[in-house]
């Protein structure tokens, strides 16, 4: 595994390398790319296998994401009701209901005192033109 694991770096290395133009090797890394064509065929067995581990990880890690995310929203919902029921929010919404009963009850109002307005200045009209 080890032996895997050193020549993962060293694949990676050389790809990083290559990416950038520099290629820059360890000696380590060295005996890894001048190995015979035998050794070069059970590299390739490895590589084949560190592909499979990594796509297994990647799917691992995908997966506990994803487990994170829905504990975080149950999470998340469970604080939202606890909060819905706290009574500093029930107040409040208390408060809300309160506030939009009387600004309900003032446009009311204000409406009738157009109204009266309007038949209050009607009813002077007709007094003095009888008058």
């Amino acid at each position: 595994m080890l032996k895997s694991i050193r020549h993962f770096k060293a694949t990676a290395t050389q790809f990083n390398n290559t990416q950038t133009g520099s290629l820059h090797y360890t000696s380590q890394q060295s005996q890894f790319m001048n190995s015979s064509s035998a050794a070069a065929d059970g590299d390739a067995m490895e590589v084949e296998e560190l592909r499979k581990e990594l796509q297994t990880l990647r799917a691992e890690s995908r997966a506990s994401a994803a487990k994170g995310e829905m504990e975080r929203a149950v999470l998340e919902e469970e604080v939202l009701n606890d909060l819905a029921d706290h009574p500093t929010v029930e107040y409040i919404r208390r408060l809300e209901d309160e506030r939009a009963y009387y600004k309900e009850q003032l446009q009311k109002e204000t409406r009738t005192v157009r109204e009266l307005r309007v038949q209050l200045d009607s009813q002077s009209r007709i007094m003095t033109k009888s008058s």
